[in-house]
């Protein structure tokens, strides 16, 4: 009976530990609160920083697309053919003042030579396409040529009111004016005095003149007959 006592008399046991389990949980619940707190916010706030970064940062400048320079292509013009060129020689007169002479003309010229050893005379004619270059040579008087400034001394050509230009050739200074006749143009050659720089008439190789045929002279072939005056040499 005692023993039964005894056992039915048991203590039963401590609830303590289970209380002090759930007191544990109720002090940790506040971490897990801050913890679930810290999770939502970060993502959260990473979100906002990037959406304000986007917002601040200045959109990328597109690059600008160069396109290839294209250098321009050159194209020689052809060079011109150099001009055929004659030459031609006419000897002095032993019994003349005027001196021998040579001179180049084109191909397309035809030169003519009316000589006569016995006057003597000599007539050179150069032509072309109407225009007619005139060399002479015989027993005549000579003239001055005067241009505006000029005084007049004794018998002269006057081309005061003229236009003309020099020509250099290989004898000296020639001025060639123009004279025109008839409503033709035509030209005069003075030669410039090496002493004191008159003109006058005629020149070192024989009075020259030449006649266009026409108003309004051909540039080209005013030139060529420049061309060939300019190219006279004395012998």
């Amino acid at each position: 009976m005692e023993q039964q006592n005894s056992e039915s008399q048991t203590p039963p046991a401590d609830p303590t530990p289970s209380i002090k389990n759930s007191s544990s949980l109720k002090s940790k619940w506040p971490l897990l609160v801050i913890g679930l707190l810290v999770l939502i916010i970060l993502p959260l706030g990473g979100y906002f920083l990037m959406n304000e970064n986007s917002k601040t940062q200045p959109a990328p400048s597109p690059t600008p697309t160069t396109s290839p320079t294209v250098e321009p292509s050159t194209t020689l013009a052809p060079s011109a053919t150099p001009t055929a060129l004659k030459s031609f020689t006419s000897p002095k007169f032993s019994e003349l003042g005027f001196k021998g002479y040579s001179l180049n003309y084109p191909t397309d010229w035809t030169l003519t030579e009316e000589r006569d050893n016995s006057v003597p005379m000599s007539t050179v004619t150069l032509t072309k396409a109407g225009y007619t270059l005139k060399i002479f040579q015989a027993a005549t008087g000579g003239a001055g040529c005067i241009y505006e400034g000029d005084i007049p001394e004794g018998p002269a050509s006057d081309y005061r009111n003229n236009i003309y230009k020099d020509l250099v050739t290989g004898f000296g200074t020639l001025r060639e004016t123009e004279a025109p006749s008839n409503g033709k143009m035509a030209y005069s050659y003075c030669q410039k005095s090496t002493s004191d720089g008159s003109y006058g008439q005629p020149t070192s190789v024989g009075h020259m003149n030449l006649t266009t045929g026409v108003a309004n002279p051909d540039p080209k072939i005013v030139s060529e007959f420049e061309a060939i005056i300019e190219s006279i040499k004395t012998l």
